[in-house]
């Protein structure tokens, strides 16, 4: 592998997952597959402590309150709707273009046991009628 060091190179990160990334299937007797659906959450930014300033953090603790807030707007959007039908129009709606790594792994899609249905596209599940 050739590495690359130049002044203003940049490797885009958007639309790929984090190593650290949970996996499955669920190992139990059901075998369902987890995660169901993949969120932002690596290297993440939110308002800390006196509520002017940002602090960095990442993984679970990202994607578990982007998936929440998700629901949320969901819920807000579509009064009528069961939490399987919420669940289903954000899984429905995910952007299953994931790569793996794109530094070392250009170009490959991240399998089904690490992403779910997707990344979370909360705009286009709002959408959905």
């Amino acid at each position: 592998m050739l590495a690359v060091f130049a002044l203003g190179y940049s490797l885009p990160l958007a639309g790929s997952m984090v190593g650290s990334s949970s996996r499955g299937p669920q190992h139990e007797d059901t075998s369902y597959i987890k995660p169901e659906i993949g969120a932002p959450g690596a290297s993440a930014s939110a308002i800390a402590g006196s509520g002017t300033d940002t602090g960095p953090f990442g993984g679970t603790s990202g994607a578990a309150p982007m998936v929440a807030g998700a629901a949320a707007l969901m819920i807000e959007a579509h009064p009528a709707r069961s939490a399987l039908q919420i669940k289903a129009m954000l899984m429905n709606s995910a952007d299953a273009t994931v790569y793996t790594n794109p530094a070392t792994k250009p170009g490959e899609l991240a399998p089904i046991t690490r992403i779910g249905a997707g990344e979370l596209r909360v705009n286009r599940a709002v959408a959905l009628s």
